[in-house]
């Protein structure tokens, strides 16, 4: 029934396997018309922030490629990959009074996208389907600076995007140090 519904979108969408969409009916309960009502909001979010062409075609800002720090780092015992962020000596004060919060956010759809290409790989490569990601953030030297109010609405931003576009994509987080 979900496919179905969402048959106009279908070709549109990054997938169209069963994996894919059931991800969005897990995240709503398998309730229908909320999956739908979220896909197609996530279809929006997408041609708004150009998910499809940002990893080629969008270029951050030098301070964010500089101060911000993280990256993939490998896979875990089952396949997914490994995102390492590291969050104790970022300025998030200089870096969001240097570049923008939409440029902030977009570096984040870009490693969101770039993260969702690997599971792809993966599921290609291992012969199973992998969806989701295991994340670390290192927050050694983690401290007051970093409760800047606007920079913990920007994080707050990015979790509710990660939440609304890429469900069920994290399987795992650790906080270390």
């Amino acid at each position: 029934q979900f496919r179905e519904n969402i048959q106009d979108i279908l070709s549109k969408l990054p997938a169209q396997h069963d994996h894919f969409l059931l991800r969005w009916l897990r995240a709503r309960n398998f309730n229908v018309q909320k999956a739908e009502a979220m896909l197609r909001k996530h279809m929006e979010f997408r041609k708004h922030m150009k998910a499809d062409t940002i990893s080629t075609d969008w270029q951050p800002p030098e301070v964010i490629e500089r101060y911000l720090s993280g990256g993939m780092c490998g896979y875990d015992r089952e396949g997914s990959p490994i995102w390492y962020d590291v969050i104790g000596p970022v300025d998030p004060k200089g870096l969001l009074l240097s570049a923008s919060k939409q440029d902030f956010l977009k570096s984040k759809v870009r490693d969101c996208e770039m993260l969702q290409k690997q599971c792809g790989q993966q599921t290609e490569k291992l012969g199973k389907n992998v969806e989701s990601i295991t994340m670390i953030y290192d927050c050694e030297g983690l401290g007051l600076k970093h409760l800047w109010k606007p920079a913990i609405e920007a994080y707050g931003e990015v979790l509710t995007m990660f939440e609304d576009n890429y469900p069920e994509g994290l399987k795992r987080l650790f906080v270390i140090k």
